[in-house]
């Protein structure tokens, strides 16, 4: 507009200010290739530009939504983490104090039983209430003894209670006993 402005001999308000030399200009001109839209095209570009406005709007509020869903899932997994390490250690100590009480059962255990063969023996040998071990054995010959100690040794070997400890501590007992008996 200002190079015809200049060659005519005009201001380029001029040239602005007048609407049939401003279209004339445009149609014909110099100018750049491409022309303003018209009205139609204009009104469609609207129609999308608004629909794209709406379009990023709903992105940017669900966008918001899921952040504050995300925030929320984040911190229940903190908590969740925080309840399991709380369960485990909870559970690790009962499983300690269960160990625990097991052997203090155990060594309780063992302990009665030895008080409990030792004042059998001690009470003329006699075991749970039966008639004199050693009295009877005195009245056998050696070899009976010595046969009846391995049959019996037979039956109540502690092997045989490997996952019985209780158990496999009366037959050690038991066999330390017989074996007293077939050596006398």
């Amino acid at each position: 507009m200002q190079d015809l402005a200049d060659r005519v001999g005009v201001s380029r308000a001029t040239l602005y200010r007048d609407t049939i030399l401003r279209d004339l200009i445009g149609a014909r001109g110099d100018g750049p290739d491409a022309r303003p839209v018209d009205h139609k095209a204009h009104a469609r570009l609207g129609t999308e530009l608004d629909m794209v406005k709406a379009e990023k709007a709903e992105l940017q509020r669900r966008t918001n939504a899921l952040e504050v869903e995300r925030r929320a899932l984040k911190e229940r997994v903190r908590t969740l983490e925080a309840e399991n390490k709380s369960r485990l250690h909870a559970q690790r100590t009962a499983e300690a104090m269960s160990d625990e009480v097991e052997g203090i059962r155990e060594e309780a255990y063992v302990r009665g039983f030895q008080a409990g063969t030792t004042a059998a023996t001690r009470g003329g040998g006699r075991l749970m209430g039966g008639s004199p071990l050693m009295g009877m054995a005195a009245r056998l010959p050696r070899t009976a003894r010595v046969e009846a100690r391995n049959q019996l040794a037979k039956l109540i070997h502690p092997d045989k209670f490997a996952n019985e400890p209780a158990a496999q501590l009366i037959a050690n007992e038991l066999l330390k006993q017989l074996n007293a008996l077939a050596d006398t």
